[in-house]
């Protein structure tokens, strides 16, 4: 079984090297740029004021979308 995130990856290279047309070294390096963003961007919503409003808001949108179903 793969991880959700081993496929997103697959795709994500499978585009870089045949949408985008990059080498096999440029996409390794659009990755590794592509993690470092996605890292800060965890550490920014970890240090983000607003974490536990923002958890609260979460769950009543997702109670909201059951009730919608």
């Amino acid at each position: 079984m793969y991880r959700r995130q081993d496929v997103e990856t697959l795709l994500e290279i499978k585009r870089l090297l045949y949408e985008e047309r990059f080498t096999i070294e440029g996409a390794r390096a659009k990755l590794k740029e592509l993690a470092g963003e996605r890292q800060q961007m965890k550490l920014e919503l970890a240090e983000n004021p607003y974490r536990i409003e923002l958890r609260q808001l979460k769950k009543e949108l997702s109670r909201i979308k059951a009730i919608l179903k």
